[in-house]
């Protein structure tokens, strides 16, 4: 279509030539015989019947229009919006034309249409306000060709889109295409980037018919148990329709909501959830699972304005309403992030999801990546990809090591913020240049099966984990937990107070759905990506369907950021070439953890299986053979790109001090500690051992840092100590630390 536009353009262009020539050589010598005329007899008829019936004025500017019309369709790619301003272009030429002949009386003929339009406004309106009404119109039409038009948006019928919405849709990504490189200079552009997606669209799955026979079955059903009342909306999803159903005056909440499995067995369904009452509606929701069930993929919400015009860096599309409006969370909000549900709920998706939309937004030097997987296989998939602060960590000792370095971090990052008087990290990362320091990245540390570590090493993942939840968002460090194992031992007191924000995917019992959400409902979920979410600032659960993407995409995603980021690297190494066909031989062989440096099993087999794969694309190097050898295992130490206050050799002080839970003189359990005091309104050592677990040593060591803070008071004999501060202050304190 690209050369056949090319070719139309230069037609016109060709054509508007001829006759703009024409008219010039009539008005100029306009003798009657037409071959003085430099168009020769067809220029000459032309230019005389275009001037005696449109004036001296109009058939030159529309010859000009035809003129740059020529060229733009030659040079540029949207032609289908220009062809729609054509008509405001002519119309402009109509009314400047109506304008010079109105004053200028020596451009007219007798017949031409502008005498007689002219007249005719002056029969309606008087002499003065005609020239006041084209200069107005002429202006109005200027202003919409200067600013972008939205196109009228048409409803999409069932077989699929028209060309009205698609065009619409066209410009508006590459609008925001434009948008997201202003927020990110990230690797893929959004247009490619989507691409990477597959088009799936389905048919509206919604039956008009099915949902009026629902409402009125769960009508006359609670009319069965004396409830009146009616259904007043109707909200369909993907997976679920909500009925808001309005009890009549006088009706118990509490009567409805034990009815739930009558009504279960009326609708023929094992999975409906009551909620009583709808948050700021004084209604009954009524959630029931739709027979024919849509898939939400994930390109749609990416897609969407509202993930793709936001300013900030780390949100991510969690899922679509039961109403079918899509919803994203922002961890800059959150923030941090406890994920848990049974297997094959939809716990890694979501995860899959979080990540690969902030690969979306962001280049490895706005956000990094630490991500723990005991399970060594879910998130093996972004290895490689240079927003990784190191290979995916899959032992559980060296979790351990890594949460412990991370807090270590995040003492760094405040001390940077104290010495540059910021209080957080989006304060310094704007006065980067004022203040004359580096840039800090976002880092995001992502557990997947949380349970496996706690179970198995308890205390010393769960210490470093508090600490950081409780003081690491104002330094740009947030987490994401997530849990197959939603029990009191996993998920205990100290994790969920500092993880306000959590999902629960379906779960196998009530019980388990208490431990995360504080109450039920997350056991009658459907599975499959269903959720009820808690937002960060409120306690109200909010029902998701979780987006769709699969495996393949997800390769296709990562590797696109791979060979862009390997291909840079290994120029700088190996000189200038393309390095792409060697750099998908090492994915699609599984060889890329090697070269990161995160396998180290036959290390030395793979290092040289990979440079006999390097010799074959290029076979000049075998030459060099040792000297390529080296560059390869040089690249397998220092893959991923340092962050610039990460330092991963850490002082053996502060490594002994981490070890005995205590970082640069202050116990990462001090802040936990303050808050037992203050709930119990008296403070004692032996209260610490028995509600933190640590010994007697610790626990007075703790007692005197919190007094040095103010917080509690001296020691009185064998009497507890008073406590100074209520909750409230103690928070502030810690807060200014």
């Amino acid at each position: 279509m690209k050369n056949e536009v090319k070719i139309i353009g230069s037609l016109i262009f060709i054509i508007a030539v001829f006759i703009f020539l024409s008219i010039l050589s009539y008005l100029f010598n306009p003798s009657p015989d037409p071959f003085q005329n430099i168009g020769g007899k067809i220029g000459y008829f032309i230019s005389k019947y275009s001037i005696l019936y449109f004036g001296k004025i109009f058939p030159i500017l529309v010859n000009i229009i035809l003129l740059f019309s020529g060229i733009y369709l030659f040079f540029n790619k949207d032609y289908k919006n220009y062809f729609l301003k054509i008509p405001i272009f002519l119309f402009i030429a109509f009314l400047f034309s109506s304008l010079l002949h109105y004053f200028l009386k020596i451009l007219s003929t007798d017949r031409d249409i502008f005498i007689l339009f002219n007249q005719f406004i002056k029969g309606y309106i008087g002499n003065i306000f005609p020239p006041i009404i084209y200069i107005f119109f002429i202006i109005l039409s200027i202003y919409f060709i200067g600013f972008k038009i939205n196109l009228p948006e048409i409803k999409i019928s069932k077989k699929g889109k028209t060309k009205t919405k698609e065009l619409s849709e066209e410009k508006e990504t590459k609008k925001r295409s434009v948008k997201v490189k202003e927020v990110s200079e990230s690797y893929i552009e959004i247009s490619d980037f989507l691409k990477e997606f597959e088009d799936k669209e389905e048919e509206s799955v919604i039956d008009k018919k099915e949902l009026e026979e629902n409402a009125r079955l769960i009508e006359e059903k609670l009319k069965e148990f004396n409830i009146d009342g009616k259904v007043i909306n109707i909200s369909p999803g993907p997976f679920v329709t909500r009925y808001d159903y309005e009890p009549a005056p006088g009706i118990k909440i509490s009567r409805i909501l034990s009815l739930a499995d009558d009504l279960a067995l009326r609708m023929k369904s094992h999975r409906i959830r009551v909620v009583a009452p709808l948050p700021e509606k004084g209604l009954v929701g009524i959630e029931i699972p739709n027979k024919k069930q849509k898939i939400v993929y994930v390109k749609e919400l990416l897609n969407k304005k509202e993930y793709l015009e936001s300013d900030s860096n780390l949100v991510f599309p969690l899922g679509v309403t039961t109403g079918g409006e899509p919803f994203y969370a922002d961890l800059r909000k959150m923030p941090h992030f406890l994920i848990a549900g049974a297997t094959g709920s939809g716990k890694t998706m979501c995860i899959n999801t979080m990540l690969t939309s902030l690969l979306l937004r962001n280049n490895h030097s706005e956000t990094r990546f630490l991500l723990i997987d005991p399970k060594r296989v879910e998130l093996s998939f972004y290895e490689g990809i240079p927003h990784l602060l190191k290979p995916v960590v899959k032992d559980r000792k060296e979790a351990i090591d890594i949460l412990k370095l991370a807090v270590y971090w995040m003492e760094e990052r405040y001390r940077h913020f104290a010495k540059d008087g910021v209080r957080d990290i989006e304060s310094h990362n704007k006065n980067v240049k004022k203040l004359k320091c580096f840039h800090m990245p976002y880092i995001v540390i992502v557990i997947d099966e949380f349970a496996d570590l706690m179970l198995a090493t308890g205390a010393q993942v769960e210490m470093p984990l508090a600490r950081l939840a409780q003081m690491a968002r104002a330094v740009g460090i947030h987490l994401v937990v997530a849990t197959q194992r939603p029990s009191v031992d996993v998920i205990t007191g100290t994790i969920k107070a500092n993880f306000p924000v959590r999902v629960a995917f379906k779960v196998p019992s009530k019980v388990d759905s208490r431990v995360v959400l504080d109450e039920i409902g997350a056991e009658k979920l459907l599975g499959r990506g269903d959720m009820l979410f808690i937002p960060p600032g409120s306690s109200e659960l909010i029902r998701l369907h979780g987006p769709y993407i699969n495996e393949e995409e997800i390769k296709r995603i990562v590797n696109k950021v791979i060979i862009d980021y390997l291909n840079k690297k290994l120029k700088k190494i190996f000189g200038e070439n393309d390095y792409t066909p060697w750099i998908n031989k090492i994915l699609d062989y599984g060889l890329i953890s090697t070269l990161t440096g995160g396998e180290k099993t036959a290390f030395d087999e793979r290092v040289e299986l990979m440079a006999d794969y390097f010799f074959d694309y290029f076979p000049e190097k075998e030459k060099e053979k040792e000297k390529t050898l080296d560059k390869i295992i040089e690249i397998t130490k220092n893959y991923y790109p340092p962050a610039p206050e990460i330092e991963w050799g850490m002082p053996e002080e502060t490594k002994i001090k981490i070890e005995e839970g205590e970082i640069e003189g202050e116990d990462p359990l001090l802040f936990e500690a303050a808050k037992i005091f203050a709930l119990h309104k008296q403070a004692s050592a032996t209260l610490l051992q028995r509600k933190l677990k640590v010994g007697f040593a610790r626990a007075a060591r703790i007692m005197d840092e919190l007094e040095k803070l103010g917080i509690i008071g001296p020691p009185e004999g064998s009497k507890p100590r008073k406590v100074l501060k209520t909750e409230e202050e103690i928070i502030e304190i810690f807060k200014n630390k």
